[in-house]
């Protein structure tokens, strides 16, 4: 087991984090224990939305070793996360730290002052770092930040690392399971490709009740290089898969079909991708929703799954999942309901197009009722799993600006919760569709509405309609109630931009070693709910140890009625002040500027909802609206409400008042530093 290669961590207290050998396909602090770890004795498995966070409730020097795989190096602030590691790690005790692929860790690998054995596994190693007698680390000391790169921060620092190279864990054994009714030179043909691309792996043949002439020829070329199963009659692939995994011997296995040709490296791609995420395969299929047959399956709807016709996976992922449903007889979706049991367990798959050719359903297609019998399995799988949303396809639209969609995240995630298996699609505005085009609870964001939809939940004027009679409720609660859920809990989804963070580092490096604070404008909407310029800078002046970055999508706006200023009283002219008015061409943009920062204020909803999804300690400035029913419902912020004469304000379009004083005109720049300072430094 890899980690014993590295240290005994059989006895003791410890914690294991990260995703086993599951890549993550982007920045995450979602946490979830992998597979090998399980065989420790007293191990704890902790299971972290945050990773910091998350171990508030752990006392001080609580773990005997921390055991965090493919995980460090895809947060957003690895310092943190080291920092946290620390504190609750015992005197002598042990931080593993396993790394995915050179890619994710390139900026580590760059570190001339660590030694590294250079025949280490090209799929990544560890580093191993003692915490020893606990004394505080220079580079620990640090106030962590998102801003400095971490080879720059690590760099000339004598940590103590030590880096181990084991062998990364790959299987020993492959076992490959095939089913065949008759056509013995493609079954044959299927086999002999197998082998001239993996001439090791096991090769079981279940026989579906072959005529002889099929059983002769198998017999003539193949010989004793595969196991034969005959099973007499034809009793469908299920029986025969089961019938064949359970003569198994490998510790990676798979199910196939008989009417491919595998391509040169096929078996190679689609084995390593299998023992990495848990189970690969040759492409996902759609359930059809249709048990008409009115269509064809590439107009069908509903949950993906992992599709059979090269389906690969781990020995740990048949036991927890189980063998394939018998009761799905002859032909079809036996591999669709085991797909979806997976789906259930929570594993993942990985799609490998490109490794072989399917000249699909050579012998299915010859059986006799072949329809009745797939409309029957179907309709068994539907009944099976009818309460998990399994041919439910979900409509959810809500329109208006990007916080308005972006508060329907938290009940889209409860949704998917309770219906894993149904498709469910959010409709927003272009705006909001851009940005929210990677959501994990959808699984698509559209302008349109897609058509054949079983269920259309409309969440524009959830909140609209209460408000028209004269009471606020916040928009989690009103869309929560129209999905009939209850009310869920957490942050806002985010998407990934990842991709811009060497633009927003290029952006910043002239104040990298400062304490960053965005500061948020709304040129765009409702200017009469802005702050004035003049607040702006009595803040800037307030506090001239930090940096202030300002995000407006207009140039250096003006915040005024009237002219704006000019000279030392610009808000643009501040020392402290660096300006990226116009500069974010993108939400996308702003996300990833923000994810460099070390707080921020704002009067924009939709972007202080951002903010704290982040999550980035949050000072929000609410103008006319109930604050309280606008605000993030978790993170660490502070909500100050401004106060007008037609407060409180249910005018959700332009501001009708085209003189007067700002909503936000009575809140003071001692009060917005005040809970600057609260964020920033309270627990």
């Amino acid at each position: 087991m890899f980690g014993q290669a590295i240290l005994d961590l059989t006895q003791g207290f410890g914690a294991d984090l990260g995703c086993g050998d599951n890549p993550l396909p982007t920045a995450t602090h979602l946490v979830d224990c992998g597979y090998a770890i399980e065989q420790w004795r007293d191990t704890k498995q902790v299971h972290l939305r945050d990773i910091n966070k998350g171990f508030d409730d752990w006392p001080t020097d609580h773990f005997d070793f921390i055991f965090s795989r493919n995980l460090v190096e895809m947060l957003a602030d690895p310092l943190a996360f080291l920092n946290t590691c620390h504190r609750v790690t015992r005197p002598g005790g042990r931080l593993i730290i396993g790394t995915l692929t050179r890619s994710a860790i390139q900026d580590l690998l760059e570190l001339n002052d660590i030694p590294y054995d250079t025949l280490r596994d090209e799929s990544g190693f560890y580093f191993i770092v003692d915490v020893g007698e606990k004394q505080e680390h220079p580079l620990l000391s640090v106030r962590p930040s998102r801003r400095k790169p971490f080879r720059e921060r690590l760099n000339g620092n004598p940590w103590p690392i030590i880096v181990s190279p084991p062998s990364r864990p790959t299987y020993e054994k492959l076992s490959i399971v095939i089913a065949f009714y008759n056509h013995g030179d493609m079954t044959a043909d299927c086999v002999e490709s197998i082998f001239a691309d993996c001439p090791d792996c096991e090769i079981i043949l279940v026989d579906n009740g072959s005529d002889a002439q099929t059983k002769e020829i198998l017999r003539t070329r193949l010989g004793d290089r595969v196991k034969f199963i005959d099973l007499g009659e034809n009793q469908g692939c299920a029986k025969a898969w089961n019938a064949g995994l359970n003569q198994a011997t490998g510790d990676l296995l798979s199910v196939m079909n008989n009417d491919i040709l595998v391509h040169s490296g096929g078996i190679t791609t689609l084995a390593t991708s299998a023992w990495n995420v848990g189970i690969s395969c040759f492409m996902s299929g759609v359930l059809n929703t249709d048990l008409s047959f009115s269509r064809s399956i590439d107009t069908s709807c509903g949950a993906t799954y992992p599709e059979g016709s090269a389906l690969f996976f781990r020995r740990d992922v048949l036991e927890k999942v189980g063998l394939f449903d018998e009761g799905m007889e002859i032909a079809y979706c036996e591999d669709s309901e085991w797909g979806l049991r997976a789906r259930l367990n929570g594993f993942n798959w990985a799609t490998c197009p490109n490794t072989l050719t399917h000249f699909g359903q050579r012998t299915s297609s010859e059986l006799v009722n072949c329809q009745w019998f797939h409309a029957r399995n179907q309709e068994r799988l539907f009944l099976k799993y009818r309460d998990r949303g399994v041919g439910e396809k979900i409509v959810v639209q809500r329109s208006g600006a990007v916080g308005d969609v972006l508060m329907s995240t938290l009940a889209l995630r409860e949704l998917r919760r309770q219906k894993p298996l149904a498709h469910i699609q959010l409709v927003a505005e272009p705006d909001s569709v851009a940005f929210l085009q990677s959501l994990d609870c959808v699984d698509s964001v559209a302008i349109d509405i897609a058509q054949d939809y079983t269920s259309f939940l409309d969440l524009d004027g959830a909140y609209e309609r209460p408000l028209a009679q004269g009471y606020w409720i916040h928009p989690v609660h009103a869309y929560a109630d129209i999905m009939g859920i209850n009310v869920p809990t957490g942050l806002y989804s985010l998407p990934d931009t990842s991709q811009l963070a060497d633009w927003a580092r290029e952006q910043l490096q002239s104040v990298s070693e400062d304490v960053l604070v965005a500061l948020i404008m709304r040129s765009k909407t409702r200017s009469m709910a802005n702050w004035s310029e003049k607040k702006w800078v009595e803040l800037v002046k307030m506090n001239p140890g930090l940096t202030f970055v300002l995000i407006d999508p207009d140039r250096q706006p003006c915040l005024d009625a009237k002219p704006c200023a000019q000279g030392t009283e610009s808000l643009w002219a501040q020392p402290n002040v660096l300006d990226m008015t116009g500069q974010t061409p993108s939400i996308f943009h702003m996300l990833e500027i923000l994810r460099h920062c070390t707080a921020c204020v704002s009067v924009d909803t939709a972007s202080a909802h951002i903010a704290s999804a982040i999550p980035l300690p949050t000072v929000i400035l609410f103008g006319g609206a109930a604050g309280w029913a606008r605000a993030p419902l978790e993170g660490k912020f502070r909500l100050i409400q401004g106060i007008a004469p037609c407060y409180p304000c249910r005018n959700l379009g332009p501001c009708p008042r085209m003189d007067g004083p700002h909503c936000l005109e009575p809140i003071s720049a001692e009060q917005v530093t005040m809970s600057l300072r609260e964020v920033l430094f309270s627990d």
